[in-house]
């Protein structure tokens, strides 16, 4: 698919070309049928010439001498060839080249005249006229003249020349033109696309540069950035809704695991103590829900200031699997710690940490008892790759696109992993955050491996 720009240089050049072809074979045609006017008036003055110089000899007695009649021909067509027939038909005087044409009808010059017309006489072409000629004491003759159209057909063919050369410089220099002004016109298009793709949901801080000309550009650009302005402020008044719900339901649902838990230990039936345990687990679960949309809120925020310092990435693996042995130990999965290069970038230790604590708890939560679970930190190519594979059922490849969306789950995770679907999602900001990205490989029934990938970084 072509852009705009090009499309509207090539239809402008387009429409442009056959402007010119139209305008130059008008130009062409005007230009051969003037020179051949001019050619004709010329003829017609020889003519005139040629008509006063027989009437001077006859007048003299003297019978036409080709010779004199020859020396009137006006020095403009010097090439010109004539003949002369009397009234019965006998030729007065000619001209060599002329004596082999046709000749034409007595009574149709005479009377009706005939027009102008080509004659072809070897490789040349040659303009012919026929004129009636009248001498005073009566002698009536027809003249027959021809003139050579090299000097016509050299003239025009040196215009042909320069049009052909002329149009496709023309459009050249249009194409050239019209590309460089549609560039100039459509930067402020190319600043717009930029910026869009700069801004996002969690940073609507960037606004479109407005360029100096009031026109149908700039006015595009002030709706959009206040169209930017308006989600600016909607999305500041969300983030700031759920940071202020988080925080305010932190305290009641403390105090009220401390209540459930107070209960607990005051009441000896077994059917009581069973809901109130499950009272305080469900407890838990919002609470960690609640601790997880603050979390995002604040690596949502703009003002979100990374802790950076050097982190050895093969230590904070090691630590997560010593903090997650107890869960593992559980279900009875091993830890399989493959450490290939030491991998060192500086960033924030404790969002790293939790970024990957979240992926092995994942890990440990989908994966069946007796399995393993590995996790490998290697280099490759030019970026560090930290990968965290678990042998449990997969991820069914309609929920793949969207596990790191917020509270998506898949059919799976609902049904027996209990959870709110924010871990994914704050894993990938923290990486997002640290310059990387985070991927998934998935097939059902073979397991499930995440990757996290950052940047090779030169040491400073």
């Amino acid at each position: 698919m072509f852009s705009i720009r090009t499309r509207i240089v090539v239809a402008s050049s387009v429409v442009f070309a056959l402007i010119l072809v139209a305008l130059s074979a008008g130009i062409l045609r005007s230009f051969e049928n003037a020179s051949v006017a001019a050619l004709d008036a010329q003829m017609q003055r020889c003519a005139t010439a040629l008509e006063a110089e027989l009437e001077e000899q006859i007048s003299e007695g003297v019978y036409p001498q080709l010779h004199d009649l020859r020396s009137v021909i006006p020095p403009e067509i010097p090439r010109a060839r004539f003949c002369m027939v009397d009234s019965l038909g006998g030729v007065t005087a000619t001209d060599s080249l002329v004596a082999s044409l046709p000749m034409a009808a007595w009574h149709s010059v005479r009377s009706e005249g005939l027009p102008p017309g080509i004659l072809a006489i070897g490789t040349t072409s040659y303009r012919s006229i026929w004129v009636p000629v009248d001498v005073e004491d009566g002698d009536r003759f027809i003249m027959h003249i021809i003139a050579p159209l090299t000097d016509v057909e050299s003239a025009t063919g040196r215009l042909r020349t320069v049009v052909l050369l002329a149009v496709p410089l023309a459009l050249l220099l249009l194409g050239i033109a019209t590309s460089l002004i549609i560039r100039r016109a459509f930067a402020p298009i190319t600043g717009i696309i930029a910026t869009a793709n700069r801004i996002n949901a969690r940073d609507l801080s960037d606004r479109i540069p407005q360029g100096r000309n009031n026109d149908e550009l700039a006015a595009l650009t002030r709706t959009l950035n206040a169209m930017i302005e308006r989600l600016q402020s909607a999305f500041a008044a969300q983030k700031q809704f759920i940071a202020d719900l988080s925080h305010e339901y932190r305290t009641p649902l403390t105090i009220l695991r401390s209540e459930l838990e107070f209960a607990l230990a005051r009441f000896d039936d077994p059917q009581a103590r069973e809901s109130l345990r499950l009272g305080c687990s469900e407890v838990d679960r919002l609470k960690r829900m609640t601790d997880d949309l603050l979390l995002l809120t604040r690596l949502d925020s703009t003002e979100q200031m990374l802790i950076r310092a050097p982190v050895r990435l093969d230590e904070l693996l090691a630590e997560s699997c010593r903090r997650l042995a107890g869960l593992a130990a559980e279900k009875a999965i091993r830890l399989n710690l493959q450490i290939e290069d030491i991998c060192e970038i500086r960033g924030d230790e404790d969002r790293l940490q939790r970024a990957i604590a979240n992926l092995l708890e994942n890990a440990l939560k989908y994966s069946p008892k007796e399995t393993t679970v590995t996790l490998r930190l290697r280099t490759v190519a030019a970026h560090i790759e930290i990968g965290i594979a678990d042998q449990g059922n997969g991820i069914p490849p309609d929920d793949l696109p969207f596990i790191f969306d917020r509270f998506r789950r898949g059919a799976l995770a609902r049904t027996e992993v209990p959870g709110a679907g924010l871990g994914l999602s704050i894993v990938r900001r923290i990486v997002e955050l640290h310059g990387g990205r985070v991927r998934v490989e998935s097939h059902p029934g073979q397991g499930s491996t995440f990757f996290i990938e950052f940047p090779l970084q030169t040491p400073s």
